[in-house]
């Protein structure tokens, strides 16, 4: 008889088959509760980050988060039970298992000392990376990579990090908007967040909110361009689309509430603003 192993603890998928084989049918749902308690020590042990993140997708920047959530329960269960693969050894189960488990406790440790939880809940994916691929063995690392790279758009960016992107692409989105009100031979003065028309005063801010939706767009378009386009140039207009789209929206939200309020008054440029919010985008 062999003696008990750390990996015969970590390979979930092959004590699994195992108990199928040796097992009364009570004893069979030992090791898929065995992984259930594996899953709530996680989550008991990562409760701060967690329950930031999960607080997040209840905001309208981060409201993706749920439906990226179904989808990588839906891409979960239909990697796993699409086609069969071989069970993996048990060295090998341990490898994988226990480095990202080890790396999921080290993100969790900087996260901690830092006071950032975004690395507790990177450390959490990791973590729950490696639960997932002691299920399935890592011979199906090539099947489930698409869901568990999905994961990380659960992940809200830290709040400086994910300002400093927004006011970047917003003065991206400035700049042809402006371009497009000078040419039309208007005044304009940019000063910070505000676009000066002279007879109307624009917020950046306000004119190019659509580019708060790159991340949702993008966290969409990665799964999308996997799964329906077959060339990697398709991919790459798929994902580069999901930045442009936004900022150019926005810089033609910009320049026809300049133009507006140019030709026919601040009211009907505000007017304009008020109702072209986020429609324009979805149109596209």
């Amino acid at each position: 008889m062999r003696g008990f192993s750390f990996a015969a603890l970590l390979d979930f998928r092959r004590m699994t088959a195992i108990s199928r084989q040796t097992m009364p049918a009570a004893g069979r749902f030992f090791v898929p509760g065995l992984f259930v308690v594996a899953l709530c020590g996680l989550l008991l042990l990562f409760r701060d980050g967690v329950e930031l993140m999960i607080r997040s997708w209840f905001t309208v920047q981060h409201s993706h988060g749920l439906v990226i959530l179904a989808l990588v329960i839906y891409l979960l269960v239909w990697r796993v039970t699409d086609r069969p693969t071989r069970v993996a050894s048990d060295r090998a189960a341990c490898a994988w298992t226990g480095g990202l488990l080890l790396t999921g406790m080290a993100l969790l440790i900087i996260g901690e000392l830092s006071a950032l939880y975004t690395f507790s809940q990177l450390g959490f994916i990791v973590a729950l990376w490696g639960l997932l691929l002691s299920v399935s063995g890592p011979g199906r690392l090539r099947q489930l990579w698409l869901p568990l790279l999905c994961l990380f758009f659960l992940v809200p960016l830290p709040q400086f990090l994910g300002n400093r992107l927004i006011s970047l692409l917003q003065l991206i989105a400035t700049l042809p908007g402006v371009l497009l009100i000078r040419v039309a031979g208007f005044a304009v003065f940019v000063g910070g967040n505000i676009v000066d028309v002279g007879v109307y005063q624009i917020r950046v801010v306000e004119a190019c909110s659509s580019v708060l939706l790159v991340v949702p767009l993008l966290s969409v378009a990665v799964p999308s361009a996997v799964l329906y386009c077959s060339h990697w140039w398709q991919r790459g207009v798929l994902l580069l689309s999901a930045v442009l789209i936004p900022v150019l929206v926005g810089s033609l939200r910009l320049a026809v509430a300049g133009l507006l309020a140019g030709y026919r008054g601040a009211g009907l440029a505000d007017g304009f603003l008020q109702a072209s919010a986020g429609l324009p985008l979805y149109l596209v």
